[in-house]
């Protein structure tokens, strides 16, 4: 097979587990009434808050735009807070409410029964060889920054 017809196949077996692996996601996420969208940035506040909206957009993978639309659902649902920025009063910074914490703690035992189930057909060699290969085709600056940023332990591209 040409490697044109090669690297056409590796985008679509990425998009077929994309799209696997967000309705896997999505589905074990249902019980907390969460989508992955929304786990996400729950958990980029977890790890990096209190940060501003345009802070976790930075930081997220799910979403290309403003995260304003999931911080809302989130604000809502009382999970996450608005409060002011006592540096710069003109900025609103994010936070996770008590029961914000909690959740975020239910994500994170989700999260981690999906990477087991995924686990159970490769082997963390083939992993981290699929990992660096695929890594080399993310060539969007603001993707790249994201991961970058989220995963800078492990990031090798």
């Amino acid at each position: 097979m040409p490697a044109g017809s090669e690297l056409e196949l590796l985008r679509y077996v990425v998009l077929a587990l994309e799209r696997q692996g967000s309705r896997q996601l999505n589905s074990m996420l249902n019980e907390l009434e969460l989508t992955a969208s929304q786990a996400e940035v729950l958990r980029v506040i977890e790890t990096f808050g209190p940060m501003s909206v345009k802070e976790v957009g930075e930081v997220l993978v799910c979403e290309s735009g403003s995260p304003s639309r999931l911080v809302a659902a989130l604000v809502s649902g009382g999970i996450v807070r608005r409060e002011v920025n006592p540096e710069d009063r003109r900025e609103t910074l994010l936070s996770l409410t008590p029961a914000g914490r909690l959740l975020a703690a239910e994500v994170r035992r989700v999260e981690a029964a999906y990477v087991q189930s995924l686990s159970a057909d490769v082997d963390a060699g083939e992993i981290a060889q699929a990992t660096r290969v695929l890594a080399k085709l993310v060539t969007d600056e603001r993707l790249h920054h994201a991961l970058e940023r989220r995963f800078s332990n492990t990031w090798t591209a």
